[in-house]
């Protein structure tokens, strides 16, 4: 069987407030050499990226004709190689914001429909895609097909809660650490644990697996 590349599309959500025109212009400018992309209002004050596949041969599921080969021959190198230029580009757009004397636009997730499940991968803190992203990914898929996670419509790399947790342990080891006047409040930079991931079914009903 042939099997014919995927194709992307990048779907932003920023807060409301963010969403202009000339914002929407420097987005497609910035990310036109590698996909089409779409700017829109989120629900909340995160900043999420979407990575959206489309593909003509089922992928996600082993139980789908040709899915395993389609996984095996073509996404996981072309996920790879996507993985690799749209955190780079990121980072550098970021940097040339910066330059420019623009606010970055540091994003907050990646999310990514694979099949029937929605991934939710947290952003490093200069919005490249963590290292560990590509193996998670896989993990996923095969806990999806018969595994422990086979009824997951979603998953979040780390949980909502977990992430939550090492965030306000981070800032509250900063806090301790300074001394004298207070300097002006700055995100706290740290280093995300993957351990535990978010599990929603199609119930709605959510757990933490320790991955």
């Amino acid at each position: 069987m042939s099997m014919i590349r995927p194709s992307l599309i990048l779907r932003v959500e920023l807060p409301e407030q963010l969403v202009t025109d000339e914002v929407k212009a420097d987005f497609n400018r910035a990310y036109s050499h590698m996909a089409p992309t779409m700017v829109q209002p989120a629900q909340g004050d995160e900043k999420t990226i979407e990575f959206v596949t489309h593909t003509q041969q089922a992928f996600w599921k082993s139980t789908d004709e040709g899915a395993d080969a389609m996984w095996n021959g073509m996404m996981l190198q072309w996920l790879e190689n996507m993985f690799y230029k749209l955190s780079n580009n990121m980072i550098a757009v970021n940097a040339n914001r910066v330059e420019d004397g623009k606010d970055p636009f540091v994003f907050d997730w990646m999310d990514m429909q694979m099949g029937d499940t929605l991934l939710s991968i947290k952003l490093d803190a200069d919005s490249g895609i963590p290292d560990c992203a590509l193996d998670m990914v896989k993990k996923a898929r095969a806990l999806c097909n018969g595994g422990d996670l086979s009824d997951a419509v979603r998953i979040d790399m780390p949980s909502r809660a977990s992430y939550e947790q090492q965030k306000a342990a981070a800032e509250q080891a900063a806090a301790e650490n300074v001394e004298g006047d207070a300097p002006a409040e700055q995100p706290v930079a740290f280093d995300v644990a993957f351990g535990t991931w978010g599990i929603t079914d199609a119930a709605g009903a959510t757990r933490e697996y320790s991955a």
